[in-house]
C-alpha cells in the first residue's frame, strides 16, 4: 500500500496522478481514487498491488487488457498501467472511475424493498449482455460475484469492476472464483475456470436478484458448523436445487428461509424453467447450462410482460 498523496506516472502517455482518498482495500491491492496532474478529464482510480501479489504474469496479463479495451462500456476496464517513481518495483493500473450513483448488487439485493420488476429485468438483462460481450471476445471472466457489479437503481444500468483477472479463456489464471458462485467442477478442482463456469457464476447472480436467495441454500445447509467441509459437500460433492422438482430433501424451511418462497412462484414459468435446468442438470453437466443469449431473451419477455 502507498501513501495517499503521492505522484504515479501512467505508462499509456506519462501522465502524472495524484492518488487520493482510499476507496477500497483487499487480498490483492489497494484502490484510490486518482486526479490526472497534466491532462484534465474525468475522475479515475487506479488500483495498487501489493508487491507479493503479482509477478511477470499478472504485469503480462494486464499489458494485454489494455491493448484489447473492454468488451463493452459496462466494464470499468484497466486503461493503461501505472508505476511509482517511489517504489520502482510496485505496480498498478488506473481505470475510470466508478460514478456515485452505483451501488452493490448486495446492496441492492438486500433492500427492505424490492426494485420494480421491469427494472429487476433490467439489471439481469444488462448482466446478460454485459458477459455476453465478454464471451464473444474470447475472454473469461472468472470470478463474477455480487462484489464485482454495481447497479444504477433507477434505470438498471450496470458496471463491471475488477476485471484484472479477465484472460483469455483457455490461459492459467490465479483466481478460481468466490465461494457460492464457482461451480462444483471448479469448486472440486477437476477443471479450471471457463466460459461454463462463468455461466453458472451469472445465474446465480440473477437467482439472488429475482429470488433473494442462493439456488443451494436449503435445508441442508442448515447445520451446526457451516465449516469448510460443510459447504464443500452442500456446494460441490452433493449439490442440490432448492426447488429440485424431483429431490425435495434441500428443499427450504418456511420459518427460516420465508423470502424465496414469496418470490419463486412470482417469475413466469419460463424463468423459472431455465433456473431449474441450470441447477438440476447443469450442475453436474456444464454443456447444459443456460447460455447468456437465452437468459437475454427470458429477461426480455420479462420486461415486456
Amino acid at each position: 500500500m502507498v501513501d495517499t498523496g503521492w505522484t504515479l506516472v501512467r505508462h499509456l502517455d506519462g501522465a502524472r496522478l495524484l492518488l487520493g482518498a482510499v476507496l477500497g482495500s483487499g487480498g490483492e491491492g489497494t484502490v484510490y481514487a486518482a486526479t490526472n496532474l497534466d491532462r484534465p478529464g474525468p475522475p479515475m482510480a487506479v488500483k495498487w498491488y501489493h508487491v507479493q501479489r503479482y509477478g511477470s504474469r499478472r504485469h503480462q496479463q494486464l499489458e494485454r487488457l489494455v491493448e484489447l479495451g473492454p468488451p463493452s462500456d459496462r466494464f470499468l476496464w484497466p486503461d493503461s498501467m501505472c508505476f511509482s517513481p517511489d517504489e520502482p518495483t510496485g505496480l498498478g493500473y488506473c481505470m475510470t472511475m466508478r460514478p456515485e450513483q452505483f451501488v452493490r448488487f448486495d446492496q441492492i439485493i438486500a433492500r427492505s424493498e424490492s426494485l420494480p420488476f421491469a427494472v429487476l429485468a433490467t439489471i439481469g438483462r444488462n448482466l446478460a449482455d454485459s458477459f455476453h460481450a465478454l464471451h464473444a471476445a474470447g475472454l473469461c471472466y472468472r470470478d463474477i460475484k455480487d462484489a464485482n457489479v454495481f447497479v444504477r437503481a433507477t434505470d438498471g444500468e450496470v458496471l463491471v469492476c475488477d476485471n484484472d483477472n479477465v484472460s483469455i479463456e483457455d490461459e492459467p489464471a490465479g483466481v478460481r472464483g468466490s465461494l457460492y458462485y464457482m461451480p462444483p467442477e471448479v469448486m472440486l478442482g477437476t477443471v479450471p475456470p471457463s466460459r461454463r463456469s462463468d455461466q453458472f457464476s451469472l445465474a446465480v447472480l440473477l437467482f439472488y436478484l429475482l429470488v433473494h436467495h442462493h439456488p443451494l441454500e436449503g435445508r441442508r445447509t442448515l447445520v451446526g458448523v457451516w465449516d469448510a467441509e460443510a459447504q464443500l459437500q452442500a456446494l460441490a460433492r452433493e449439490p442440490l436445487f432448492v426447488f429440485d422438482p424431483e429431490d425435495p430433501s434441500n428443499c427450504l424451511d418456511p420459518d427460516l428461509q420465508p423470502l424465496p418462497l414469496v418470490w419463486w412462484p412470482l417469475l413466469p414459468g419460463y424463468l423459472r424453467a431455465l433456473f431449474t435446468r441450470t441447477f438440476g442438470p447443469g450442475l453436474r453437466d456444464p454443456g447444459a447450462r443456460i447460455t447468456e443469449t437465452q437468459w437475454r431473451e427470458a429477461l426480455d419477455d420479462l420486461r415486456a410482460s
